[in-house]
């Protein structure tokens, strides 16, 4: 990777251009050695994750080569999954919350 930052034209259909920007720079900041990838001490630098069992897992999984580090693809991989499944939860919500409201009423009774 070096110091560019590039996406394939599937990942940069669903990112538009702002968008991997923002993560370029923020991939950079987090590779604290500028090898080109993440390890699981650059991503334990974010508070936020420190406390998470998940972390390795999720680094193993989307570890393309497997020499335990993260790439800017295999992070954006990543952040296009976790957007998938948070569109998806949202439709499951608006379907039971917009579409059958009266289904956790008192009143709702399966048929």
């Amino acid at each position: 990777m070096g110091n560019e930052v590039s996406l394939s034209s599937e990942m940069c259909s669903h990112f538009d251009p702002e968008e991997i920007k923002r993560l370029g720079k923020r991939f950079k900041k987090l590779d604290l050695d500028n090898s080109g990838s993440l390890s699981i001490d650059e991503f334990m630098s974010l508070p936020e994750l420190q406390q998470n069992p998940l972390v390795q897992r999720v680094i193993d999984i989307f570890d393309a080569d497997g020499n335990g580090e993260v790439d800017f693809k295999g992070l954006s991989i990543l952040i296009y999954v976790v957007d998938l499944i948070i569109i998806k939860i949202r439709l499951i919500f608006y379907f039971i919350f917009r579409v059958h409201p009266r289904c956790f009423s008192v009143q709702c009774k399966r048929g």
